[in-house]
């Protein structure tokens, strides 16, 4: 990013980088942290909602397609992500398989983490932390 920008002769970069860590935040911080991504693409690039959708999917699908890549590799690894019992690998899957949702994303092209996904979701400690259920993140 930095080499491309200083090849466009840009004079200011500003990079945002968000850390795995930030998503041990509560519910309502991380989403104002994406309501404000959100709001920087829409108002400084201009971007509409389609916009948004498609920059958000271009790095969702880039995940997911080398997480899917990496389930493939295990054939015998299980309904979840590393064996027949959720992993914190899962733990953070599913989140972003609910921003691909919120994003508009098709999850067709991802059969084993829709099915890691189907998996988590029979669980109570998943259904219950699934973001429409929490006060903070309306």
């Amino acid at each position: 990013v930095v080499e491309a920008s200083a090849r466009l002769g840009l004079e200011v970069l500003t990079l945002y980088a968000f850390s795995v860590e930030n998503w041990k935040r509560p519910a309502s911080e991380v989403d104002t942290l994406m309501r404000l991504l959100r709001e920087y693409l829409r108002k400084e690039l201009g971007a509409n909602e389609d916009a948004v959708n498609a920059w958000c999917a271009t790095w969702i699908t880039a995940g997911f397609d080398a997480y899917e890549a990496l389930l493939a590799a295990d054939p015998q690894r299980g309904e979840f992500s590393f064996g027949h019992t959720p992993t914190l690998a899962d733990v953070y899957l599913i989140p972003q398989v609910e921003s691909a949702r919120r994003f508009k994303v098709d999850l067709g092209r991802w059969p084993l983490i829709c099915a890691v996904d189907a998996a988590c979701a029979k669980l109570d400690a998943f259904r219950l932390a699934a973001p429409g259920l929490q006060p903070d993140a309306a």
